[in-house]
């Protein structure tokens, strides 16, 4: 396999080895250009940049569309700059237009197939099957080797939020301030949710919603997920203003942790939410 990272100015008859047979050995990026297209020279030399950090996982192809009239009509280019990305002969990926460097990145770790992303993929495949301990050691070997990776301590997080709070808490506190990012709303659930985890009980006010609380917290810490949800839509319906609307804050974070497909979202779900707006 080549590390070459940038070939300039293929003709039709190079583009099969090039582009369509090198995609089998590793993923192929090619840029359709002009000499006369102005964002062309401006994507150009940030694409021959990047391809040149990261030649071990992808190669660029540039192809000049004025000079190959039937390769950009065969791959339906009508605006140029366009890069498309190759694998396995198949055009996977693709976008038109100049991006700024910050969003090519974004984009390449999007669509670079990468063992990293196998691993992530396969935790993932082992958690849906119930299989935890196995999920949770891939994520643990991901996170080692990548701590700044946000979505692989939100993961790690979700994970052990009731059978490691502590372990949990570590991992959202250097995201506390993330407010800008597009994962703050899951940062935030989860923070929400391990305060009320380690809530104790004398705290709680006196009041009708008191005993309720009481009983959600215990089955929330024991992981009885329906109690919880029952409890919740129970005290909406009695003293929904109990302790700072303890109900609507600890229930949205509650139903956003389980998301949609949770078999107990599927059954509280709407009538929580018909009693929190009700």
């Amino acid at each position: 396999m080549t590390n070459t990272p940038t070939i300039f100015n293929i003709t039709a008859a190079q583009f099969e080895q090039a582009v369509i047979r090198t995609s089998f050995e590793k993923p192929v990026l090619v840029d359709f250009w002009a000499p006369w297209c102005g964002p062309c020279r401006m994507i150009g030399p940030i694409l021959e940049k990047l391809a040149a950090e990261q030649s071990e996982t992808w190669s660029l192809v540039k192809l000049n569309t004025d000079e190959n009239p039937d390769i950009s009509a065969r791959y339906q280019i009508r605006g140029i700059p366009a890069v498309k990305l190759f694998i396995a002969g198949d055009v996977v990926a693709e976008f038109t237009g100049a991006l700024p460097e910050h969003a090519l990145r974004k984009w390449l770790s999007e669509n670079i197939p990468s063992q990293e992303k196998k691993l992530f993929e396969e935790a993932k495949r082992h958690l849906a099957a119930g299989e935890t301990g196995a999920g949770v050691a891939l994520l643990e070997e991901l996170f080692a080797d990548n701590p700044q990776q946000l979505e692989y301590a939100l993961s790690l997080a979700e994970v052990l939020l009731f059978s490691d709070p502590n372990r949990a808490s570590a991992l959202l506190a250097p995201h506390q301030n993330a407010k800008l990012s597009s994962e703050w709303p899951r940062i935030s659930g989860l923070t929400n949710l391990l305060t009320w985890l380690i809530t104790p009980p004398d705290v709680l006010p006196e009041g009708t919603g008191k005993p309720i609380l009481e009983t959600v917290l215990v089955a929330m810490r024991q992981q009885d997920f329906a109690t919880v949800a029952a409890g919740l839509i129970e005290l909406l319906q009695k003293d929904r203003m109990y302790f700072n609307e303890a109900a609507k804050t600890l229930g949205v974070a509650f139903f956003s942790y389980l998301g949609f497909v949770h078999p107990v979202a599927k059954q509280y779900r709407r009538s929580f939410d018909m009693w929190l707006y009700a």
